[in-house]
Order: C-alpha cells, then sequence, then structure tokens
C-alpha cells in the first residue's frame, strides 16, 4: 500500500510518521480505512510507536 517513514515534526518538536502511498493505493480501499487506521494508531501507547500528525485532504481530492 505504501512505505511509512519517521519524521521529524519541527513544529511541534516531536517525531512522527510519514506514511507515502503507493500510486493508485486510495482507489484500492474504502473511503474511511485511512482515517480508522489513524484512530487505531492513535489509541496505542508504546515507545516504538510513533505519534500520527494530523492530516487532510487537499481541494483536489489529495490526501495528505
Amino acid at each position: 500500500m505504501g512505505v511509512v517513514y519517521r519524521a521529524r515534526d519541527e513544529v511541534l518538536n516531536r517525531d512522527v510518521d510519514l506514511k507515502l502511498l503507493a500510486q493508485g493505493a486510495l482507489d484500492k480501499v474504502s473511503p474511511g480505512h485511512l482515517l480508522r487506521e489513524a484512530q487505531t494508531a492513535s489509541s496505542l501507547s508504546h515507545p516504538n510507536i510513533l505519534h500520527r500528525s494530523p492530516g487532510g485532504e487537499t481541494g483536489n481530492d489529495s490526501t495528505w
């Protein structure tokens, strides 16, 4: 589906995850899939799990 990288949020001064989706990946999942994935990940607490930064959609239906 994609690749996840560890990144640094310089505004919040913390490590975050950065998920880059493969081309066409959004066409293969239901509309709420990524939101449910993010909600599930945000409910976990472990030193090896990075916190998710807010994401959203652009005006041309691209997700960020």
